[in-house]
């Protein structure tokens, strides 16, 4: 398998797949072709076994397979995220938005402190906690 590139995107598309031993399931045809296209350096696979279930992210990705029933079958495992056929293909992205706000050093500074204070990596993830608890 050809190594591929880091994406450098932050967002996931997510999709769930249930567990099974079934060796030509949906679900190792789905990760076969996420190998093929992202490698395993762009891609998250976490089991689940208290559901029985896989969980799977990848970062966004264009597939060049234009199959009606593919796009139908990353339709009904999706979790988060959009799925566009295009004219090249199936592309996988996430439904994450970016929302930009410009402030004053004074008050990044102050942000980066309550970040701190309330156990935050940074900025970003105290903004997000801030705005769900709206």
């Amino acid at each position: 398998m050809n190594r591929k590139k880091r994406l450098l995107k932050k967002a996931y598309a997510t999709f769930a797949f249930k567990q099974t031993a079934y060796a030509k399931s949906q679900l190792y045809k789905l990760m076969d072709l996420f190998y093929q296209y992202l490698s395993p350096t762009n891609m998250r696979i976490m089991p689940q076994e208290e559901k029985e279930q896989f969980i799977i992210e990848i970062k966004p990705v264009l597939l060049t397979e234009s199959i009606q029933e593919l796009v139908e079958l990353l339709e009904s495992v999706l979790i988060s995220g959009k799925i566009n056929k295009r004219t090249r293909g199936i592309y996988i992205d996430s439904d994450l938005e970016v929302v930009r706000v410009k402030v004053t050093s004074d008050l990044k500074e102050e942000l980066q402190q309550k970040a701190k204070e309330l156990g935050k990596k940074n900025i970003e993830e105290l903004l997000l906690y801030a705005l769900r608890k709206l």
